[in-house]
């Protein structure tokens, strides 16, 4: 187990912030991660997991171990007729996995597609994209309780998963370290073709496979969001809110051509990104960091500042936001610090 002090974490990450870690570990077995959690217990040090880098702001050091977690591995559990369930390490790359099931003929969680990060922050956030959440193919987490040490198995039901949270994301389940997935997969096709952006990519694709839409995505994608390695972000920075049928109706007066799309508690989503755009925001900069010109709701950091300035930013966009909307935008990205 090899150690570093006062690390860079600048290529750990996507936005680029120029961070140091004041211990720097990389773990690759479960092994390893119970001996760091326990040097650090010892040592009376913090300790935190970082996993791809892509959804997280970092401060300028970092004080006791940072902890990457790369546990590896993709096993075939089960597999019937019409489903299959496969265990993934919590370290494998996130699309390479998408991609390794689409190639397989499991499907499901191909319009996740080109999503950057690791597999085990995907049921922390509960990621989603064009329609589909990652939630929807979850069997079980694996995870380290790091207050007891000891290996627990969650549930889909245990994980509460919402739009872009989970269990993970709480207090009280800030305990768990994700070790591993299940995901129970169709070998049948059941593709999910509602979202406008992906109906419209596939208009000449009359009969589309889990190919199809797994390349649909990856252009759509592309030809919208900056790549991390030529554009420093991390993706989406905000979510989109919900807000009550009430405050719809006010909003939709005023702003007619306002995009919203209805919940089954018959609540309102607006996309953060229109509300952005709108607060004039769109392409605009501050301090080094600017709001994406094609995406208005992913922020880059093509000077890589600081994760403070990237706050900075954020606060501002906020601010406008919730001025001309009353609406209070939430931050995606964790904040490490």
């Amino acid at each position: 187990m090899d150690v570093k002090s006062d690390f860079s974490l600048q290529e750990f990450n996507t936005l680029a912030v120029p961070a140091i870690a004041e211990r720097f570990v990389i773990c690759q077995t479960l092994e390893e991660l119970k001996s760091v959690i326990a040097l650090a217990q010892e040592e009376a040090q913090r300790w935190r997991i970082l996993g791809g880098g892509s959804n997280v702001v970092l401060g300028d050091l970092l004080a006791g171990y940072t902890i990457k977690l790369e546990l590896l591995g993709k096993t075939r559990v089960s597999e019937a007729h019409d489903e299959v369930l496969i265990d993934v390490g919590a370290g494998e790359s996130w699309h390479k996995l998408v991609e390794y099931c689409v190639l397989h003929g499991w499907q499901g969680i191909e319009n996740l597609a080109l999503i950057p990060g690791s597999v085990g922050a995907a049921p922390i956030q509960n990621i989603g994209a064009y329609g589909v959440e990652v939630c929807q193919f979850i069997d079980k987490v694996t995870a380290l309780n790091s207050e007891t040490m000891k290996v627990e198995t969650l549930d889909n039901t245990q994980c509460q998963f919402a739009y872009r949270d989970s269990l993970f994301k709480k207090r009280q389940g800030k305990k768990y370290i994700v070790l591993s997935i299940r995901l129970r997969l169709h070998k049948k096709t059941k593709l999910q073709l509602a979202y406008p952006a992906l109906q419209e990519a596939l208009i000449d694709t009359p009969k589309p496979t889990a190919r199809d839409v797994f390349s649909k995505v990856i252009e759509i994608r592309k030809s919208k969001l900056p790549d991390v390695v030529e554009t420093p972000n991390a993706g989406s920075f905000f979510k989109n809110p919900v807000i009550s049928q009430e405050k719809y109706a006010i909003l939709k007066s005023r702003y007619p051509e306002m995009p919203a799309f209805e919940q089954s508690d018959r609540s309102y989503k607006i996309p953060a990104a229109w509300l952005i755009e709108k607060s004039g925001w769109k392409g605009k900069g501050f301090e080094g960091v600017k709001v994406h010109e094609k995406h208005a709701l992913v922020l880059t950091n093509p000077c890589r500042k600081p994760g403070s300035a990237i706050l900075a930013l954020a606060e501002k966009i906020k601010a406008d936001v919730a001025n001309n909307f009353d609406i209070s935008l939430e931050q995606e990205p964790q904040n490490f610090y």
